[in-house]
C-alpha cells in the first residue's frame, strides 16, 4: 500500500494527475516498470492510458535495378569523356576541367577543358537512363512519387544532390585519368560541374548535404530510396552513411 492506498489506486490517481500532460515519450520506461504487477486492475488502467500500441511502418523496398543508378551514370561519365578525348590535342596546361550542361540542366552531357589560351569543348554520348535531363521535365518523376517530400527543385535537396555529388566525383576521376596519360595539369587546376553561370567543385559539401538529407526522410524509407539512387549496395549504404 501507499499511505493507505492500494497500488491500483494509487495508480489511478497518478494517471488523472498526469492526464494534462503527453506520457507517450515514457510509455516504454512505464509499461517496463509495471510490467511483473499481477495486477489486472493496473494493467487495464495503463492500457487504456496509453491506447494500443501501434507497430512501426514497414520499411519500405525498392528495386535498385529499376532507380536512377547515379553509380551506373558516374562510370559512363568518365568512359564517355575518356571516349570524346581520345587523339584530341588539349591544352597544356589544363587549368580548367568541367562537365557541363545549360541553365537547370540535371544531365550534364557536355566537356570543358580550358589551359593556355585553348578550350575544348565536346558532348559526351551517355547511354539512356531514368535521369530526366533537365528540371523542366522532372515533374512527373516515376521515381520519386514513391517518396515524400523529394523534388528535382533544388540542387541542394534530394534527389539532385547526390548527382551533384557524384558528377563532381566523375569530374576528378576523368582528371585522374588524364594524368596517368601523362597530361599536365595546372597545380591549381579547378574541377567542376554545372552551366557558365553557376559551377560547384565542392564534393564533401555534397557527400554532407546527400547524407544529411536522407537522414532527415522517414526512417521507413531512408533505405528504398538508397536503392533508388545507387545500383551497388556498398554506394546505398555510403548514402546511408553505413
Amino acid at each position: 500500500e501507499y499511505g493507505f492506498v492500494t497500488h491500483a489506486k494509487y495508480v489511478t490517481r497518478v494517471l488523472a494527475i498526469s492526464k494534462p500532460y503527453d506520457l507517450a515519450p515514457y510509455r516504454d520506461r512505464i509499461e517496463k516498470g509495471l510490467a511483473r504487477t499481477k495486477d489486472k486492475k493496473i494493467r487495464e488502467q495503463i492500457a487504456g492510458a496509453f491506447g494500443k500500441k501501434t507497430k512501426p511502418p514497414k520499411p519500405k523496398t525498392f528495386d535498385a535495378a529499376r532507380g536512377f543508378r547515379f553509380d551506373v551514370h558516374r562510370a559512363a561519365l568518365v568512359k564517355a569523356a575518356l571516349a570524346a578525348l581520345k587523339g584530341k590535342k588539349l591544352p597544356a596546361p589544363i587549368e580548367e576541367l568541367r562537365l557541363t550542361g545549360m541553365p537547370e540542366m540535371i544531365r550534364l552531357e557536355g566537356l570543358v577543358l580550358e589551359g593556355e589560351g585553348d578550350t575544348i569543348e565536346l558532348m559526351l554520348k551517355l547511354p539512356k537512363d531514368a535521369i530526366p535531363g533537365h528540371s523542366d521535365d522532372s515533374a512527373d518523376d516515376e521515381i520519386l512519387s514513391k517518396f515524400e517530400n523529394v523534388s528535382w527543385g533544388d540542387i541542394y535537396e534530394l534527389p539532385w544532390c547526390v548527382l551533384v555529388h557524384e558528377q563532381i566525383a566523375a569530374a576528378h576521376e576523368i582528371a585522374s585519368a588524364l594524368k596517368k596519360q601523362k597530361i599536365q595539369f595546372a597545380e591549381d587546376c579547378k574541377i567542376s560541374v554545372g552551366a557558365y553561370d553557376s559551377s560547384w567543385d565542392d564534393v564533401d559539401e555534397f557527400e554532407k548535404r546527400s547524407r544529411d538529407n536522407v537522414a532527415a526522410l522517414l526512417e521507413e524509407e531512408q533505405a528504398a530510396f538508397a536503392a533508388a539512387c545507387f545500383e551497388d549496395p556498398k554506394r546505398q549504404r555510403w548514402l546511408l552513411a553505413r
